[in-house]
């Protein structure tokens, strides 16, 4: 069995969400997608997650960062498949928005 076969049933998601992140060209633009991808949430799905990981109201791009770390750093033990699922989708879309600024303010610092 060769490595490249345990990556067969691989799949990767790139959703809607992402996409956009990757065209914004603002910090400011970016957090306004992530408050949009956080105000689709169901309750469903928010309720899937530890009261400590919902992310509230975000401010600003400090907010990311924070929420990142907060999702990051939990644990999925005890939860279910669906509670797991949820929590991995919506930390993605965190780590991926504190990647797009990062690199926003790269490219700023870069022209500067």
């Amino acid at each position: 069995m060769s490595p490249l076969s345990d990556f067969r049933d691989f799949q990767v998601k790139v959703s809607r969400w992402n996409l956009a992140m990757d065209e914004a060209d603002s910090a400011d633009q970016v957090l306004a997608i992530l408050r949009d991808y956080t105000d689709s949430l169901t309750p469903a799905e928010l309720a899937a997650l530890p009261p400590k990981c919902r992310p509230g109201r975000l401010k600003g791009d400090d907010d990311i960062a924070h929420w990142a770390f907060v999702l990051a750093q939990h644990q999925c033990r005890e939860e279910s498949a669906f509670e797991k699922q949820v929590h991995q989708e919506i930390l993605n879309h965190f780590l991926h928005a504190q990647i797009r600024v990062s690199e926003i303010l790269k490219g700023e610092a870069i022209r500067q």
